[in-house]
């Protein structure tokens, strides 16, 4: 991981390799960055992200890309990850970014919204809150979907204090999210 664990500010930096560029378990700020070209993995068991968000991070005005070389059993989980396997994701804002899709490690979607594993799969994941995801343009790439499969997968808007609000793709059209339970 290029950058990781809490209390930091990440101002306008370029940030590239690791299985995750930016790791925000806690009390992060990461602005007008780039994060792009995460590194790869030849025995074939590693999954990547540009930045995986736990609590109480601020992501503005970034391009987010995840683009790892893959390989057998490899692969780009997303720009940026929202998992509840080691603590809730909760109180994350995401306003302004860029979502790069479909270059070079073809990722599986571009973001994961907070509630993956919220049917019980995570321990963390029905615990998912306050995620606001504000005014983000998504590319749609090759694939026309941004990631492999979508743009957003387990954004829950039912949570408490989760918005989705002014999204849009590159074109200008609103850009939606997949639900828990819905294939991409």
């Amino acid at each position: 991981t290029g950058i990781m664990r809490g209390n930091f500010r990440a101002t306008r930096i370029e940030v590239t390799g690791g299985r995750r560029s930016i790791y925000c378990a806690y009390n992060c700020v990461v602005e007008d960055s780039w994060v792009h070209l995460q590194g790869g993995d030849p025995g074939g068991d590693a999954h990547f992200s540009g930045v995986r968000m736990e609590q109480n991070g601020t992501f503005r005005h970034n391009t987010l890309v995840c683009e790892a070389a893959r390989g057998s059993g490899t692969g780009c989980s997303a720009a940026l990850t929202g998992y509840g396997d080691f603590a809730p994701v909760q109180n994350n804002l995401i306003e302004n970014n860029r979502f790069v899709g479909s270059l070079g490690g073809g990722a599986t979607m571009c973001a994961y919204g907070g509630s993956s594993g919220a049917d019980g799969g995570k321990p963390y994941g029905d615990q998912a809150r306050d995620i606001r995801s504000i005014n983000n343009v998504f590319t749609r790439g090759t694939t026309g979907k941004c990631g492999n499969l979508g743009a957003v997968a387990h954004f829950d808007p039912t949570r408490p204090g989760n918005a989705w609000t002014g999204n849009t793709w590159d074109d200008g059209t609103t850009s939606t999210f997949t639900l828990i339970g819905e294939d991409g």
